[in-house]
C-alpha cells in the first residue's frame, strides 16, 4: 500500500499498481495540472 498526495504523484507507480483508489479533489487537481 502506498500512500500519495498529488505533489508527490507518481505516474510510473500508478501505471504498474494493480488498483488505484484516488478522490474527487484530487483528480480535479490532476486535471489542473495537466492543463
Amino acid at each position: 500500500v502506498q500512500v500519495r498526495d498529488v505533489q508527490g504523484l507518481d505516474p510510473v507507480a500508478l501505471v504498474g499498481a494493480d488498483t488505484v483508489v484516488i478522490t474527487a479533489d484530487a483528480v480535479k487537481k490532476v486535471e489542473e495540472w495537466l492543463a
